[in-house]
């Protein structure tokens, strides 16, 4: 007798489970999909205050077809070409494609398919792994470590037949929401330090890219009112420190729904395209990661419209003219230094930002005048003018 239990996580007591109850956009397209690992099941069964149930089934598998990508050779191939056929991945088409007929698996006589949870979380690993010469066994490795736990799948009236309902118990969200998120952050962090910093740079790039396009051209937000609502979330500036959990850890669409707070159609599947925001997604980011500064603060001098504008002449030149450009216009436009526009907001003197600092009067003077600059200053001096103007030192910098 070959009788596994399983768990199936639902907002609702499922005691008679349908084939094709299960979204077609799911991992491995329609079924009724089930877990071995209790847990897991638990956090599928909430939402973000919203209880759910834990249905418990038993089920003989002896005499039914098992494709347990888990365990074969090739498994691992097979799992990502379903991945990529199912779910709306954003991908680019020939290589989706090209993948996909050279190892999709052939399903049509299959009752059961075990096989790794995809999220998003991977998905943002999938694009570089498909770009590069990863070996399938040390990818393998990557994604036991990362936990992304293991579905049982259900494809065939077959198995849905011999599947018995055994109970069920109720689900809190106050209990397994927080696992569900921290389970998410472990896989999330797992993936991304696998990338170098050239693959964050790239990312940093095609995400901005795509958040401008897609924000703009598909969920209908105005540009201005887009970069608006990045510049107040707190992934801007994440983003701008190159924190792997924003830059890799979510796409540019994952980004788009985040900032306008819209519900996330999943079932949308997106071609980047080459338009004008993504021009200026792609050009923007290499800006800011090249000149340091914050995305606000190129905003405050530069807004994101006139930026725009440039689309002519500068999509025929090469980054770095881009980046002269707005260097020499934050410049130009600022006037005074870091250090005496913060100094002025906290309404200090000079003298007074000396007493409170400690830091010499004439060094203040020297640094808001720039006959020194302040980029090269001491250490102990940087950090005792930024906690007495309650700033990040970075702040103080300014662009060279």
């Amino acid at each position: 007798m070959m009788n596994k239990l399983l768990f199936h996580g639902s907002p609702k007591i499922v005691e008679k489970p349908l084939l094709y109850q299960g979204k077609s956009s799911n991992d491995f397209g329609p079924g009724f999909y089930c877990s071995e690992d209790r847990d897991l099941a638990k956090e599928w069964a909430v939402s973000y205050k919203r209880n759910g149930y834990l249905n418990k089934y038993e089920i003989n598998i002896e005499d039914l077809n098992v494709l347990d990508l888990t365990e074969e050779d090739d498994g691992l191939f097979k799992w990502i070409a379903l991945l990529l056929l199912n779910r709306p991945i954003s991908i680019d088409l020939e290589t989706k494609e090209r993948f996909i007929d050279l190892y999709k698996p052939n399903t049509f006589f299959t009752d059961i398919i075990i096989g790794y949870r995809g999220d998003s979380s991977f998905f943002s690993f999938l694009d570089e792994f498909l770009h590069s010469e990863m070996d399938q066994k040390i990818l393998k490795k990557i994604i036991k470590k990362s936990g992304l736990g293991k579905e049982v799948v259900l494809v065939s009236q077959k198995a849905i037949d011999k599947l018995k309902f055994i109970g069920c118990e109720s689900v809190a969200y106050q209990d397994c929401y927080r696992l569900k998120q921290i389970r998410d952050e472990k896989q999330r962090d797992i993936f991304i330090k696998n990338f170098n910093q050239k693959d964050i740079f790239n990312f940093k790039r095609k995400n901005l890219a795509l958040f401008l396009d897609y924000g703009v051209n598909v969920l209908n937000v105005s540009l201005e009112g887009l970069w608006s609502r990045f510049l107040l979330n707190d992934k801007s500036i994440r983003f701008a420190k190159n924190d792997y959990g924003v830059i890799t850890g979510i796409s540019g669409i994952e980004l788009a729904y985040s900032v306008t707070e819209f519900a996330y159609d999943k079932s949308y599947i997106y071609e980047q395209s080459d338009t004008v925001e993504s021009w200026l997604g792609s050009y923007l980011a290499y800006a800011q990661d090249k000149l340091n500064v914050s995305f606000q603060f190129i905003n405050k001098y530069v807004p994101i419209t006139e930026l725009l504008s440039l689309y002519h002449p500068f999509h025929l030149m090469s980054e770095d003219k881009f980046v002269d450009f707005l260097r020499t216009a934050l410049k130009v436009r600022k006037g005074k230094t870091n250090l005496e526009i913060y100094r002025r907001e906290a309404k200090l003197s000079r003298s007074e930002l000396s007493k409170k600092s400690g830091v010499p009067l004439r060094m203040i003077e020297h640094y808001e005048q720039r006959l020194k600059n302040i980029n090269k200053a001491n250490s102990e001096y940087l950090l005792s003018l930024a906690d007495s103007l309650y700033i990040e030192p970075e702040n103080l910098l300014e662009i060279e």
